[in-house]
C-alpha cells in the first residue's frame, strides 16, 4: 500500500532546547516531550491537509465528471416495457430505451458501476462510448454521488488524526495530550487511515507519522511546505502548551 510518510528534523536547535528544557521542568522525559509535540504536529497536519486532495468543492465535481464517463441520465422516471426486458426514458426530449442489463435501479448498482470502471493508474473512470454506458435517473445519480461525497470526504485528514491518536495513547503521566473526539468531527471514519512510529532519541525523527491512503502523499493534498509548517508549528504550540502547563502548576504550589 502507498504511504504518506511524515519524518521531520528539525535545525532550530534554540526552539528545540527550549522545549527539552520545558519539558524537564514540567517534570516529563524527553520521550513524553516528543509524544506531545507528535500529537500536536498531527493535528496540524490534518489542517493544512485539503479536505478532498483539490480545490475546495472539486472533489465533488470531479466525482460528478467520473460518474457522467460511464452512465447516462435521464428525468423523470421510466417506464418499464411490456416485454419487461428493459425501460424507456426521454432524455433531452428524445425518446430513449435501456435493456434490463443497462439501466441501474439503485446507489449501490450507480457506485458499484463507478468503481468498476476506474483505471489502475489515476483511479479515474475511463469515458466509455455511449453504446457501453449505463442509465440511470438524474435523482439517483445525484444521491449516489452524494453518498459517496460524504463516505470519502475528510479521509486524508483522518490518516493523520488516526496517527496523532495511537502516539497520545502511548504516553504516561499526567495531563497527557489528545486528539479531540470532536476536532474535525466530520473526517472522521470507522477504518484507521493512520499510524505513527515513534523515534527514541529527542529531536533527531520525533516520529514517523504515517498516512495509509495513497493520495495523502500529493502535494495537491499536502504540500512539503505545510508538512514542514506542520512539525514547527507543533513545536510552537507544544511549547505555549508547557508553558502554560507550567505556569498554572506554580499557581498551585502557591
Amino acid at each position: 500500500m502507498a504511504r504518506s510518510v511524515l519524518k521531520s528534523d528539525f535545525d532550530e536547535a534554540a526552539m528545540l532546547k527550549k522545549l527539552k528544557k520545558l519539558s524537564k521542568s514540567y517534570g516529563e522525559s524527553q520521550e513524553q516531550a516528543v509524544k506531545r509535540w507528535g500529537v500536536q504536529t498531527c493535528r496540524d497536519l490534518a489542517k493544512y491537509t485539503q479536505i478532498f486532495g483539490s480545490k475546495p468543492g472539486m472533489h465533488k465535481k470531479t466525482m460528478l465528471k467520473d460518474g457522467s464517463n460511464v452512465i447516462f441520465t435521464h428525468k423523470g422516471k421510466a417506464k418499464a416495457t411490456r416485454t419487461g426486458k428493459g425501460y424507456s426514458f426521454e432524455i433531452n426530449g428524445k425518446h430513449s430505451y435501456a435493456s434490463n442489463d443497462r439501466y441501474l435501479r439503485s446507489e449501490d448498482e450507480v457506485i458499484r458501476w463507478i468503481n468498476q470502471n476506474r483505471t489502475a493508474a489515476n483511479k479515474r473512470t475511463i469515458k466509455l462510448p455511449p453504446a457501453q454506458r449505463k442509465v440511470c435517473t438524474e435523482a439517483l445519480f445525484k444521491r449516489a454521488i452524494n453518498r459517496k461525497y460524504k463516505a470519502t470526504a475528510g479521509m486524508a485528514k483522518d490518516g493523520w488524526l488516526d496517527a496523532g491518536e495511537q502516539i497520545s495513547k502511548r504516553q504516561k503521566g499526567k495531563n497527557p495530550s489528545r486528539i479531540g473526539k470532536g476536532l474535525m468531527k466530520f473526517s472522521r471514519k470507522p477504518v484507521k487511515l493512520g499510524s505513527a512510529k515513534e523515534g527514541t532519541r529527542l529531536f533527531k525523527s520525533f516520529a514517523d507519522l504515517i498516512n495509509k491512503l495513497p493520495y495523502s502523499k500529493k502535494s495537491h493534498v499536502l504540500s512539503t511546505s505545510n508538512k514542514r509548517k506542520a512539525a514547527r508549528d507543533g513545536a510552537i504550540n507544544t511549547l505555549k502548551w508547557y508553558k502554560k502547563a507550567i505556569k498554572a502548576e506554580n499557581k498551585k504550589k502557591k
